[in-house]
């Protein structure tokens, strides 16, 4: 007896779990609560029938044991058609979880009297976020006592000042007399902001040339041409013949700086001309600036892919 006790103990978990599952196999529960039409076919799929029922598949006969899995499916497919509100009636506190359904249900009978919920208070409006780019709200924000800039239409009038734009100097004087004429016959009935509207109108038909004009801020400066020598020797001494520099150098023997060298310039001029010798070829860049692009370059073998 002490040798099968230990077969015992294995053994007798799964007995008490063939027992529990013959005692869950049971007809339900809820089957009085169901509606008429259902409660029909749920005590015909409970009811026990012959011991072995033979049903023909494919012109053969099969024996038919119903199972405890085949009614609860059976039952449970039935019970999906019912409504919401048939559901919850039936099945208030437990039972299955809602067919097709995932809300939270209150637990309480709808016919218990329960008093309805409260309504949320409502929750003042909150502005809508401000862009990061907004400059202005920035500054209302962060200052608030700040005096902003006018929006665009108020004011924008007001703020320029009530007399004819200075940038029309450069207008050609067919264009000034015109809009000198908007600003000289001031009648009574014409505002500032409509003389500076007929303004922006003759301002804005002008051709593109006449319009680039108005575009810069100041008229560009007139580079002057640099002296063709100075009062010295001309810097390209070196490259003239040897009689030649010998006649420069003896102009400007005895030259102190600070003297008037206008008659000394021209007598050099004259004499470069005498042996055509041109200044402006002597403007031109040294030629060793060019050795580097016209030294040959040693070529490159391109390389051959195998």
């Amino acid at each position: 007896m002490i040798r099968l006790w230990p077969i015992l103990l294995i053994f007798l978990p799964i007995l008490r779990a063939s027992d529990s599952s013959k005692d869950d196999c049971q007809r339900p529960s809820y089957l009085p609560r169901l509606p008429q039409r259902l409660q029909g076919e749920v005590l015909e799929i409970w009811t026990d029938p012959e011991p072995e029922t033979t049903l023909t598949y494919a012109d053969e006969p099969v024996i038919f044991k119903p199972s405890c899995e085949w009614r609860m499916s059976r039952t449970r497919l039935l019970i999906s058609k019912l409504s919401r509100d048939e559901y919850y009636r039936i099945f208030p506190r437990r039972g299955p979880s809602p067919p097709r359904t995932t809300a939270r249900v209150t637990t309480r009978r709808p016919d218990e009297g329960a008093a309805a919920p409260s309504p949320y208070p409502e929750r003042p409006a909150t502005p809508l976020p401000t862009p990061r780019y907004s400059t202005a709200a920035r500054a209302a924000a962060t200052r608030p006592n700040a005096r902003l800039p006018p929006r665009r239409g108020e004011g924008a009038a007001k703020a320029r000042p009530c007399r004819q734009p200075a940038s029309i100097k450069r207008l050609p004087p067919r264009v000034q007399a015109r809009i000198t004429g908007i600003w000289r016959r001031h009648g009574p009935g014409m505002t500032c902001a409509e003389m500076h509207r007929k303004t922006k109108q003759i301002m804005v038909n002008l051709p593109l040339r006449l319009r680039s004009a108005l575009s810069r801020s100041k008229p560009k400066k007139k580079i002057a041409a640099p002296p063709q020598l100075d009062c010295k020797l001309p810097h390209f001494l070196n490259r003239l013949e040897p009689a030649l520099q010998e006649k420069l150098r003896r102009i400007w023997t005895g030259f102190r700086e600070g003297e008037d060298c206008t008659q000394r310039v021209h007598q050099q001029l004259s004499i470069l001309k005498a042996n055509d010798i041109s200044i402006e070829s002597f403007r031109m860049p040294f030629p060793s600036l060019y050795e580097e692009d016209q030294a040959p370059q040693p070529r490159r073998r391109a390389s051959m892919r195998i």
